[in-house]
């Protein structure tokens, strides 16, 4: 017995934005309380929905928007294979790059990378959350080796996977590093710092979206199809 679900591309999209931008409001707002109203707690609310802290709402909501772009990129590369595609071998790369985004962030391993950096390099200001560097050199190579793939893509296609990386990279590295500027100069996590990881949880939510709807519609437009058969 066969079932066919069509996804709504543009629909899920907006649903999965606009749940990003609530739980980012929520944990300003949150903090905003904490740090100005004296309330910590507000039924742990402020907790569960601080998007700088681990293993909360904003950390498994991130984690699971990047393994459904995984997922259904890896589901690209499988269709592309089968109709001998050279554009497979992308598809599969771009799935484990957002594989391994999902586990990062629940596991937060890249910031194992910045005492050892920063001690290493002396470093401070924007440089201060000293994984960045690394950032800063794999991300123009993943650009430059992925060049011939977005110019083999529909141009639809193209524009919304870049745009979705600038988006996803200017929370990620970007306001990553402006965190790290403001902290370094005034030691402390008030309210603007709060301000600026707020948006840079954001960004990098609504790039995922973006990423998540480029797929999406690329998929349609091209027709692959995920096929689940329940046999009895």
């Amino acid at each position: 017995m066969e079932g066919r679900t069509v996804l709504p591309a543009p629909r899920i999209a907006l649903g999965l934005g606009l749940v990003s931008l609530a739980v980012c409001a929520g944990s300003f707002l949150g903090q905003y309380s904490k740090l100005v109203l004296e309330h910590d707690n507000v039924f742990g609310l402020v907790p569960l929905l601080h998007v700088d802290s681990e293993g909360n709402l904003p950390a498994w909501l991130s984690s699971a928007m990047l393994l459904g772009v995984a997922a259904l990129a890896a589901l690209t590369a499988s269709a592309a294979g089968r109709r001998g595609d050279r554009l497979a071998r992308y598809w599969w790369v771009l799935a484990c790059i957002f594989l391994f985004l999902s586990l990062d962030e629940v596991s937060e391993a890249h910031e194992q990378l910045i005492h050892p950096l920063r001690y290493a390099l002396d470093l401070s200001g924007a440089f201060y959350w000293s994984w960045v560097i690394v950032g800063l050199a794999v991300v123009p190579a993943v650009g430059l080796a992925f060049i011939p793939f977005l110019r083999a893509l529909p141009r639809r296609t193209t524009v919304l996977l870049v745009v979705a990386g600038g988006v996803y990279v200017a929370g990620a590295l970007g306001l990553e590093m402006a965190s790290g500027y403001y902290y370094s100069n005034r030691w402390e996590r008030d309210l603007g710092y709060q301000l600026i990881t707020t948006v840079e949880e954001l960004l990098e939510m609504q790039g995922t979206v973006l990423f998540l709807y480029g797929v999406l519609d690329h998929m349609r437009r091209e027709s692959v199809e995920a096929r689940v058969t329940v046999a009895r």
